[in-house]
């Protein structure tokens, strides 16, 4: 048996090294801010030696915390590659697609199992991460996001859906026609300004209200079906629960003037197996 930490931990370490940040390792993982440190520190305790410095501007790689980060590197890339390979070889192209959680849970889950079923040629494996990075560094074939990648000839953007913004609640939830007075809002951390950037654009003051933060957008969709206050969200995450009645939208939406695109690399291998899928989501996302 190898003598090494487990591969959840030094996946939370490679994360964490790569963004010099454990907020961000633990949003590109999906996972908690204290599920990360904690990893970090099964990481630190097996090895007998500390991985990274901690301040109050951050944190920092240690000799040792470098030279496992270019160990994890190298190991975690020979291992993608070989797990691809095999999985190629059985007749079937992988693409590794990453995209937020949100994104994943209302659109991209309930239609896997369907366009694996349907295509004879290409499997799509998925996870919650949406960081533009992680193309570059080949772990994702394709990625879903609302970033604007500009001016980079090593990606191609294809254009989704745009994003229309706006509150949404239990129908039982909201009775007070056009304020927000009083009323409880939901905010997701990893789209801190959402609230404000919805009101800008609406006119609707936010003067008056209360709410809470939860660590992301699908707990406050969430929250929202279960009438806890009012969720700020893109229409197409939501387009579903509406027509079935578990949700409204009492302000309607409006034009954030930003859209959810795919990014892939200019240079994939498997860029007619990745357009086929794009395609396809496309088609289905459109009605």
């Amino acid at each position: 048996m190898r003598k090494l930490p487990s591969l959840k931990a030094l996946s939370c370490f490679e994360a964490a090294s790569e963004y010099q940040s454990f907020t961000q390792a633990s949003r590109s993982m999906n996972m908690t801010h204290a599920a990360i440190i904690y990893q970090i520190g099964l990481v630190e305790d097996w090895l007998g030696a500390k991985v990274f410095i901690r301040s109050n501007s951050g944190i920092q790689l240690t000799a040792n915390g470098k030279r496992l980060k270019e160990a994890c590197s190298y190991s975690f890339q020979v291992l993608e590659e070989a797990c691809a390979g095999i999985r190629d070889a059985q007749g079937k192209k992988v693409i590794h697609l990453g995209c937020a959680s949100s994104f994943l849970i209302y659109w991209v889950i309930p239609l896997l199992s369907e366009f694996n079923r349907g295509s004879e040629k290409i499997d799509v494996v998925v996870s919650a991460e949406n960081d533009i990075y992680s193309l570059f560094k080949g772990r994702f074939d394709l990625m879903i996001a609302d970033e604007g990648i500009n001016n980079l000839s090593s990606i191609t953007s294809r254009h989704l859906i745009d994003n229309y913004i706006g509150p949404v609640c239990a129908p039982q939830y909201y009775n007070k026609e056009g304020s927000l007075k009083g009323q409880y809002l939901l905010h997701a951390s990893s789209h801190g300004k959402a609230w404000q950037e919805w009101a800008g654009i609406s006119g609707v003051s936010l003067d008056g209200s209360v709410g809470m933060t939860l660590e992301s957008l699908t707990l406050c969709i969430e929250s929202a079906k279960a009438k806890l206050g009012l969720a700020i969200t893109p229409r197409f995450l939501v387009d579903r629960a509406i027509n079935e009645g578990k949700l409204i939208a009492p302000f309607g939406f409006v034009d954030s003037g930003r859209a959810t695109s795919f990014y892939y690399r200019s240079d994939a291998e498997k860029i007619s197996e990745i357009a086929a899928f794009c395609q396809w989501l496309s088609m289905k996302i459109s009605g």
